[in-house]
């Protein structure tokens, strides 16, 4: 599980330095993703970033894909009472004028 995660975390970070050399081009930066570590039992996993829309429209993400994974979801974190809380989203939407977290 360790080796996958590992493959998985350096196939996102080449693939996000390819991206930043492009950054002035790209419609939709991601920044500093992360992936909390799990027991090789646990049933999923989380992957967090920021997003930063280039363009001059709001955007609305409506779906993800994760390869070797049987389903992948949006959440927005959110502070419930002073806990912190993962909130299933049908989609998100990116400003353009701000930085979407999630």
């Amino acid at each position: 599980m360790k080796r996958i995660l590992i493959s998985v975390v350096l196939i996102f970070q080449i693939s996000l330095v390819h991206a930043m050399e492009y950054q002035k081009l790209s419609a939709i930066v991601i920044h500093d993703p992360w992936i909390r570590t799990a027991p090789p039992n646990a049933p999923m996993l989380g992957l967090f970033m920021k997003i930063r829309n280039n363009t001059n429209q709001d955007i609305r993400l409506v779906s993800v894909q994760a390869i070797g994974y049987v389903r992948a979801e949006l959440h927005r974190t959110i502070n419930h009472n002073g806990i912190m809380k993962m909130q299933k989203q049908n989609f998100m939407s990116i400003s353009c004028t701000r930085r979407s977290e999630s």
